[in-house]
């Protein structure tokens, strides 16, 4: 029995963290996006799972007051964090204030929700991974904090940020919510699989989109070398996720893909931002983060956070052109049905080849081979010069 329509799941977990009689469980759609559903052998009947679930009833939304470019004044976060290390730098503040903060990172080969007490296991959390993070017991733990009177600071996707504040019941002045200007996420057993197909079962500890690395793909291991690394153009699973084939049925029809938002503050890549228009020159990166301050409680803590970034009051009609995701939800690949079905029967990259992204990609892959020794030749050709 389902909790709220297949196609509207988010698999956000609140159901599952709310339900004392561990009657809720997720299941594959047909998909290939897990979706919740009770165990009819387990549960009393209370309805609580429905009751919390943000699909059956919506996070209020807030306008924001605000909009920012910011970045953190510490350089090197800048270069490490696909945020320009804003996300790092709020860490930063809740951290020195003996709080806690709530982030997403691989452990043990799998995309998890965990919470970090001090800065250096807080790095785990940088990076962009387009993949859905499994929450655990993320909401349970940032209750028992919150009501220890800690400060908790939680990130994710507004869906997640949905399933928290609708699990916790009540507000909490100890808590500060900030979502991201979400462009969708992808089942993780897609990536599991992909994972498989192209390095079998070589070991790994971590895993970016965007980095030091650029917009690549990069597979790290424990000694933080990259076992596998490529451009988002030549990369199966990062170019189908661009191009919107792989994701969440849900993420397809999101209710928070506008310029209301359910959390505190909103941050997100500053698209089409003429970075010379800035007055403050400390950006290291060529983007920024913008931020939305949505509330009272987040107007607060961004002017707490000040002694921790640069920042420049902004529009956010700057970012509109550039962001659809603020206007209206991803719109699904036009070979979606096709990629499903080859899925089910042949797996992730022989169903992604068997649409025009496998086309694209193997184009891109031919580009490069064909240029790579002109790139080199004019490599070794400036060394020259510049011995001269």
């Amino acid at each position: 029995m389902n909790i709220c329509p297949e196609n509207q799941c988010t698999g956000c977990g609140a159901c599952k963290n709310t339900c004392k009689a561990n009657a809720v469980y997720f299941s594959d759609a047909n998909s290939g996006s897990p979706v919740a559903v009770i165990d009819k052998s387990r549960c009393t009947g209370c309805n609580m799972c429905k009751k919390v679930c943000p699909a059956n009833n919506a996070a209020d939304l807030h306008k924001p007051t605000d909009c920012y470019a910011l970045w953190t004044k510490n350089s090197d976060e800048q270069i490490k964090s696909a945020s320009a290390g804003a996300v790092s730098a709020f860490y930063e503040k809740v951290l020195d204030d003996n709080g806690i903060v709530f982030g997403t990172h691989f452990v043990n080969q799998k995309f998890i929700f965990d919470f970090a007490e001090n800065k250096q296991d807080a790095k785990a959390f940088r990076g962009s991974r387009y993949l859905q993070a499994e929450v655990g017991n993320a909401y349970i733990n940032a209750k028992s904090f919150l009501e220890k009177g800690k400060k908790v600071i939680f990130v994710g996707t507004p869906c997640q940020i949905a399933g928290l504040i609708n699990f916790l019941k009540k507000p909490y002045d100890n808590l500060i919510t900030i979502d991201l200007i979400c462009h969708g996420v992808a089942p993780a057993d897609y990536f599991y699989t992909y994972v498989k197909e192209i390095i079998g079962d070589a070991q790994y500890d971590n895993v970016e989109f965007r980095g030091k690395n650029g917009q690549r793909l990069a597979i790290y291991n424990s000694d933080e070398k990259a076992v596998y690394l490529k451009s988002k153009a030549q990369d199966l699973y990062y170019f189908a996720y661009a191009k919107g084939l792989i994701h969440r049925e849900n993420c397809y029809q999101c209710k928070y893909s506008g310029i209301n938002r359910c959390s505190d503050i909103t941050v997100g890549d500053f698209w089409g931002l003429n970075t010379s228009t800035l007055k403050n020159k400390t950006l290291k990166t060529s983007t920024p983060y913008v931020c939305f301050v949505n509330t009272s409680k987040g107007n607060a803590f961004f002017n707490s956070v000040s002694q921790y970034i640069d920042f420049e009051k902004r529009t956010i009609e700057e970012l509109l052109p550039y962001n659809k995701q603020l206007s209206a939800p991803c719109q699904p690949h036009h070979q979606r049905q096709l990629f499903l079905k080859k899925y089910k029967a042949y797996g992730f990259s022989r169903a992604v080849k068997s649409t025009d992204i496998g086309k694209n990609v193997r184009k891109a892959k031919i580009l490069s081979a064909v240029s790579f020794p002109y790139r080199i030749a004019r490599k070794a050709l400036k060394a020259v010069i510049h011995h001269k």
